[in-house]
């Protein structure tokens, strides 16, 4: 019976990936509609463009204020000088080259929506591959089934934001520096480890400093404590491969910045916003005195009740109205009417630190070889790592979680529209603790009634989100900062023929989009549809004064002209 249970594990983790792709294809086609709805999103589609093509800048179009976009960055003569760098003439974006790169595997076969549903169902076959490893396959299938039905995970793959794929990352290396550690011949398990940290950085540095930096504490203890033993060169070479990979796969990110501006160490964010910098103190944030602990406490307060409610989609309705100063819609603000319980077994993982924690192969373990993760799953019982060294990985495991929320107290805001995102990159380690925690208290009692009881209660908790929180989630963030597929249809509607060439002037300063701070967002939709090499078959430019107007008009081409007016479309031919 075991045996037959063990062969299925793999194919049910797969299906439990295919499932959770599918979900995310879906909510990215029906709530977001494969359009971009923040900032961030349409500057990666921007890079991502013109990587698609091979540059990473491209010169400034004239009149660059027509074909302004958010976080994209037209150097001039004045920002040269300010920064002390050499980049004038050249437009490009703000963010790091990682996701770019990847995003743009989708521009070349139209289709980017594709590149973070793949990472989604990619993490939930390396959360149960690092969860197998360290405790059980058990442990592993809970948190597999965890984080496909995560309403943050979901969001993040719906749309186009780089986390995703940092998380994959994040997970990779995880599993690879432990794998490292028991194997034979660690230095291709080290190689991996350290490339799938270097990939983190490309795409998210600051969140890779928080998931690495207890590792690093770690290898460096190990090289201490073996600096007078014989295993010295044993414990440091595969740490130090490690570090060599990470190195030469950061690289891209310094060689970008080498290609942007002349200088390997250019903070891109500041060519934006000069206080977009991490740290405390004066010119840290918009706020005249500055970023302050307190503040970043506030942020992270915040941030961490939003994340209690979408890491599981545990939360429960309350009464209270919450104050909303912003004016922003209660799904922008991660519902905050719903108390989070998404931590309710995290407290239970305390009892993976006992060294008897729940193990499937009940005979000593081999503590001398490993054997793969994938090789006759179904066979041999499986080894994981051994038992008394479960409480260091788990101890590793929840550090790495802590350490990311605590180094984002130095940064000057938070996130809100698409959850904690800031977090993401800690929802493996928090969802392993969990399933592990779950699977430990399942397994505690001997008695099969209470084993099944545990279980189905288990089941209810894991579905029910599914049929509540998690369907309201994603309705309220359908056509959020209107944005929708509405402006691509009626533009699409007055062309002359379907491949009519257009120009879309916006004409005027406009913002007739309620609650909407960002003027940007009322053709936000057409932005997206704008190449950065303004070839594409639809085009939108502002026109803020008759001199703009006018230069458009001028050089239009052969583009049949839509004026945009006070959110109306008016085709002049």
């Amino acid at each position: 019976m075991i045996t037959r249970m063990r062969k299925l594990y793999l194919p049910l983790v797969f299906l439990i990936a295919a499932l959770s792709m599918l979900a995310t294809a879906s909510l990215s086609r029906q709530v977001f509609e494969h359009l971009p709805h923040l900032e961030d999103e349409l500057t990666y589609l921007f890079q991502a463009r013109m990587l698609a093509r091979g540059d990473v800048f491209i010169p400034s179009p004239y009149p660059p204020d027509s074909y302004w976009q958010p976080f994209i960055i037209d150097c001039d003569q004045e920002m040269e000088n300010l920064y002390n760098i050499a980049c004038a003439g050249k437009r490009f974006g703000k963010y790091p080259p990682g996701f770019p790169l990847l995003l743009a595997l989708g521009v070349l076969i139209n289709n980017t929506w594709i590149i973070n549903v793949f990472f989604t169902g990619l993490n939930v076959v390396l959360i149960y591959l690092v969860g197998r490893f360290i405790y059980n396959e058990h442990a592993a299938i809970l948190s597999a089934a965890l984080l496909a039905i995560s309403p943050i995970a979901l969001l993040l793959g719906s749309t186009l934001m780089g986390h995703t794929s940092a998380l994959s990352f994040t997970l990779l290396f995880t599993w690879a520096y432990i794998r490292a550690q028991y194997a034979t011949k660690p230095l291709g398990w080290a190689a991996l480890s350290g490339v799938a940290l270097g990939m983190v950085f490309n795409i998210r540095p600051y969140a890779a400093a928080g998931i690495s930096l207890p590792f690093i504490v770690y290898s460096l203890w190990q090289m201490l404590s073996s600096i007078r033993s014989a295993n010295l060169i044993k414990k440091a070479l595969p740490l130090l491969v490690i570090a060599l990979a990470a190195l030469c796969t950061s690289s891209i990110f310094f060689i970008n910045n080498y290609l942007l501006t002349g200088k390997t160490t250019t903070d891109l964010y500041r060519l934006i916003w000069d206080y977009d910098r991490i740290g405390f103190g004066a010119n840290h944030g918009p706020l005249p005195e500055g970023h302050s602990l307190r503040q970043g406490w506030i942020h992270t307060k915040r941030d961490l009740r939003c994340y209690s409610r979408d890491l599981f989609g545990w939360a429960l309705p309350t009464q209270a109205q919450d104050a909303n100063p912003s004016g922003k819609p209660e799904a922008a603000r991660c519902f905050p009417r719903y108390t989070g319980l998404s931590w309710l077994l995290l407290p239970f993982s305390i009892l993976l630190f006992h060294e008897k924690s729940h193990h499937i192969d009940k005979r000593p373990p081999d503590t001398t070889q490993v054997t793969s993760q994938l090789a006759n799953p179904g066979n041999a019982p499986h080894k994981a790592c051994p038992p008394k060294e479960r409480a260091k990985w788990t101890a590793l495991l929840l550090a790495q979680g802590v350490c990311l929320i605590t180094l984002h107290l130095a940064y000057w805001t938070g996130a809100e529209v698409y959850s904690a995102r800031y977090y993401f990159e800690a929802t493996g380690s928090f969802t392993l603790l969990t399933g592990a925690a779950a699977s430990r208290l399942i397994t505690t009692s001997s008695n099969v009634k209470v084993r099944s009881m545990a279980f189905v209660l288990l089941a209810l908790l894991f579905s029910l989100p599914l049929l509540g929180y998690t369907q309201n989630r994603f309705a309220g963030l359908h056509g959020f900062g209107c944005i929708t597929s509405q402006q691509i249809d009626t533009i699409k509607a007055l062309r002359k023929t379907p491949d009519t060439p257009v120009l879309v002037i916006v004409n005027g300063r406009q913002n007739n989009c309620p609650g909407n701070t960002s003027p940007w967002r009322e053709y936000g939709a057409l932005m997206a549809l704008t190449d950065p090499y303004l070839e594409s078959e639809i085009i939108a430019a502002a026109a803020p004064d008759e001199s703009h107007y006018s230069y458009l008009l001028t050089h239009s081409g052969k583009r049949q002209i839509i004026l945009m007016i006070n959110g109306k479309f008016i085709s002049l031919q």
